[in-house]
């Protein structure tokens, strides 16, 4: 899987222009984080249609970086992400 990062300023309204660029181009947001440091945020997306994202957002002169990223579905209840992590560790990732 595909995940977007798009560096932007830390100011009111980023993500309302970020969602309405991706809904113009019917690209639909399957998760977001949102994370800002002093003048400087980063909004990191996974979306249903991922060219389509980068090109829309490029388009638009929003900063994207592209990276893979690894989904992994876990059961509600302590030591679910422990037991993973080991497993991940032990395959040398």
């Amino acid at each position: 899987m595909k995940q977007l990062t798009v560096l932007v300023p830390n100011e009111r309204g980023v993500t309302a222009r970020i969602a309405s660029c991706l809904a113009e181009h019917q690209v639909n947001i399957e998760e977001i984080d949102i994370e800002g440091v002093e003048d400087r945020g980063i909004v990191v997306l996974s979306v249903d249609r991922y060219d389509e994202a980068l090109r829309a957002l490029n388009g638009q002169g929003f900063r994207v970086i592209t990276q893979d990223a690894l989904l992994v579905r876990l059961e509600d209840k302590p030591g679910a992400l422990a037991a993973i992590a080991v497993r991940l560790k032990d395959a040398g990732l």
